[in-house]
C-alpha cells in the first residue's frame, strides 16, 4: 500500500519523550497523527510506556516463513 505512514508509535514517544526531558510537557500526552489521536503515559513508578488509539486492519496476507521470527532490522527474507 503505497504512501506515507499514517501513524507512528515509535516517533511518537520518542518527541514525546523528549519534550518530558526538557520540562515541556507531562508524562501523559495526547499526539495527533494523521492516522489519528495516540495517547501516551509514561508511567514514573515503573518507566513503562503505554500508547493507546485506534487500530485499522491495513493490509492481510501471506508472510513467507523466516520474516519475522528472527528476523532484526536489515535481515534477509529467506
Amino acid at each position: 500500500m503505497p504512501g506515507l505512514t499514517q501513524a507512528c508509535g515509535t516517533a511518537a514517544w520518542r518527541r514525546s519523550r523528549r519534550r518530558v526531558q526538557l520540562n515541556r510537557t507531562g508524562r501523559d500526552v495526547t499526539v495527533s497523527l494523521p492516522g489519528g489521536d495516540l495517547a501516551i503515559a509514561w508511567r514514573e513508578s515503573d518507566d513503562h510506556v503505554l500508547m493507546t488509539g485506534a487500530g485499522r486492519l491495513r493490509a492481510q496476507g501471506p508472510v513467507r516463513r523466516g520474516f519475522v521470527a528472527g528476523a532484526g532490522a536489515g535481515a534477509p527474507v529467506t
